[in-house]
């Protein structure tokens, strides 16, 4: 499989396109995160605020309807305390009823004695009214406010405080009721503003509007839950039983077809609640102008993200088009590429320890190539020195065959001897001359063995050496990539730091949303530093995936290494110790070449010296060319035996010769 398609593929998509990508999307989620945060809070912050604002005002009015009915109360309390009203005579108590109702700007005076008798100045009469809910009302309460009464034909609002009168042993002596016209009561809530369109209302226990913006509402006795709408049905109820259970707080409910807040109270010492309303959409009216500020921030921050992404991608892209060309050159086993960088970054670093590691490779390279081509060449030297002395041997095993018959001829004609004894001599001449030019190629043999012995050895040692100092710059190439290792941890450690300022700008965010108004400044700065530290952890992360496709490259090429060293060790040393034990054998067959050569050399001596002697010793003559045949014989088998190693030598030698052309083929592909 071509390893620059598989790189190819695997770079498919463009790593600074998806940074930009994922940066601009990490801007709009927390944008948008931030934003509705803000904005949420903001809004919670409006509300709260808007509750307790309505709160507050509604107990102030509440507090300015109670004064005026306190005051009046008062103006009650000491008329009561008049001599003329103590007696609880008709006669005496006319005049300054009349007198105290016209100072005091009452609508009516008017007592009831301890038997429901009631005394109006007004008309001058006096009623029975002992039987009626209004007297029993005063028995029980001794002290209360009324109901409202319409007059429906002057259009006004009256009620009536009712207090006891009392003589100085703190005993009744009958009521005093002050009736009073409601339109200060009515003044006072119409004169509640909430923004442009809030207003108050008073409301009795009974759902009945007492005071109101719009009178007809009182004046008709309308209802407030005949007000609502059918849709508003059911909030109108609900607040209806909160304010009847005395309780102070802000409900937000749908009246007159709008979302309103209404915050109500109970007024003390009166039948009444008093609520106040503002429309919703007025409350929240800052909220959407900051709801805009907010989308143009947001507009704002995603066109710096862009140009910042934009930035970084062609920053990365430029790195990474660097080592993407460094890797090509690598995988087409080039190393006389070297990578350029023109930054001190991580890429930069990474860059450098590449070359360095490809400097030392290619000196590797360079000494198994040399000694590679002296491997072959001394093969082949040796495989020339093998085919010279097989030639030899083939000669020599010749010769011995010739001695052989010789020696057969001459048992065949030792009938002979004592007529062919001059020939003899000749034929012991040529042999004493064959076992001389013998004994000189036993030596020449055994000098040759020893030199290709020592040569092989010579050989082994150089490629030992050069397999050693490859093990070991491999090992120091391998120590320097750890660098890239550290530069992994210190991704992870600024990770973390990015982690912490993550949290960081995320409380500072939230303190800004509580500061409101006063934090939008610093919200910002928060989301920037926020954002910031977003995009160092995502540019750490890639940083880490692609030291971590570095190293992953780099441990490729260490295990190409690796395999070629495996190669060294495994085949060439051992094929070096078997030609070394050849070798070895060579030379040991040499020296038995030479021995008996020696032999030989020494018998035909022994011959030549007792060819005086053939006559009387024709049984010895006989003897000795016997166990010269059987020496020849024996010689013509040591000699085949020394061929047919000779030729194992030749096919070893060829086989190594091959393993070395390889070796050169594979380191050639290197481009040095």
């Amino acid at each position: 499989m071509n390893i620059k398609k598989i790189y190819k593929d695997r770079i498919s998509f463009n790593v600074g396109t998806k940074i930009m990508l994922e940066i601009i999307t990490l801007v709009i989620l927390i944008s948008c995160f931030t934003s509705y945060l803000s904005f949420y809070k903001t809004k919670v912050n409006i509300e709260n605020t808007t509750k307790n604002t309505l709160i507050t005002r509604a107990k102030d009015s509440a507090q300015a309807v109670k004064k005026e009915f306190v005051v009046r109360q008062k103006q009650l309390e000491n008329i009561a305390l008049l001599p003329e009203i103590q007696s609880m005579v008709w006669e005496k108590q006319y005049p300054v009823l009349l007198e105290q109702m016209k100072k005091w700007e009452f609508d009516n005076l008017f007592v009831f004695d301890k038997n429901g008798f009631g005394y109006y100045p007004e008309t001058n009469e006096i009623k029975d009214q002992s039987q009626e809910e209004f007297f029993q009302l005063m028995v029980e309460k001794t002290s209360f406010i009324t109901e409202p009464f319409i007059r429906e034909v002057e259009k006004e609002s009256i009620t009536t405080i009712v207090i006891p009168l009392k003589d100085s042993s703190n005993n009744i002596l009958g009521y005093l009721c002050g009736t009073l016209n409601l339109k200060d009561v009515n003044e006072i809530v119409q004169n509640i503003q909430l923004g442009t369109d809030g207003y108050g209302f008073l409301v009795n226990d009974a759902g009945q509007f007492v005071a109101h913006k719009n009178m007809d509402l009182v004046f008709n006795k309308a209802n407030i839950l005949d007000y609502a709408g059918e849709n508003e049905k059911a909030g109108v109820t609900a607040l209806f039983e909160n304010i009847k259970s005395d309780k102070t707080d802000v409900q937000a409910i749908e009246l007159d077809n709008k979302e309103t807040f209404i915050a109500y109270t109970t007024v003390e010492n009166t039948p009444w609640s008093i609520a106040l309303t503002v429309s919703k959409s007025e409350v929240l009216s800052d909220i959407n102008e900051i709801g805009r500020q907010q989308i143009l921030l947001f507009i704002i921050a995603i066109i710096i993200s862009v140009g910042i992404s934009i930035l970084i991608k062609k920053d990365i892209s430029r790195e990474l088009k660097n080592i993407q060309k460094y890797s090509a050159e690598l995988s087409n086993y080039n190393l006389s590429y070297r990578g350029q960088s023109n930054s001190n970054n991580e890429f930069g670093q990474v860059v450098k320890l590449l070359n360095a590691g490809v400097d030392s490779l290619n000196k590797t390279i360079l000494h198994v190539k040399e000694s590679s081509d002296g491997i072959f060449s001394g093969s082949s030297e040796i495989n020339d020195m093998l085919v010279e002395v097989s030639s030899e041997l083939e000669q020599a095993a010749a010769t011995i065959e010739e001695i052989s018959a010789s020696m057969e001829e001459c048992a065949a004609s030792l009938m002979e001897v004592n007529s062919m004894t001059q020939k003899v001599n000749d034929n012991i001449t040529v042999s004493v001359s064959s076992a001389t030019k013998g004994l000189k190629l036993a030596n020449d043999i055994e000098e040759n063995a020893n030199l290709l012995h020592k040569e092989t050895i010579n050989s082994k040692n150089n490629v030992e050496q050069i397999y050693k100092k490859a093990s070991i710059k491999l090992k120091e190439s391998l120590e320097k990539v750890a660098v890239v290792k550290n530069i992994s941890a210190m991704s992870n450690d600024i990770l973390e730091i990015s982690e912490r300022t993550n949290l960081l700008s995320l409380n500072a965010a939230i303190e800004a949303a509580r500061a409101g108004e006063h934090g939008k400044g610093f919200a910002i700065v928060a989301n920037e530093v926020k954002s910031l530290a977003e995009q160092s952890a995502s540019a750490v992360t890639t940083i880490q995936s692609n030291v971590d496709e570095a190293l992953s490259a780099v441990n490729e090429l260490s295990a190409a290494s690796a395999e070629l060293i495996d190669v060294l060790e495994k085949d060439i040393l051992n094929d070096y110790s078997k030609l070394i034990n050849v070798t070895l054998s060579y030379k040991s067959a040499g020296t038995n070449v030479k021995d008996m050569a020696t032999n030989f050399s020494d018998i035909s001596e022994k011959i030549s010296e007792s060819m005086s002697q053939i006559a009387g010793n024709m049984e010895n003559l006989s003897q000795s060319i016997s166990a010269v045949t059987n020496s020849s014989t024996l010689i013509a088998e040591n000699m085949s035996i020394i061929s047919n190693k000779n030729e194992d030598i030749v096919s070893k030698s060829e086989a190594n010769k091959t393993k070395a052309n390889n070796l050169s083929v594979l380191v050639n592909q290197f481009k040095l």
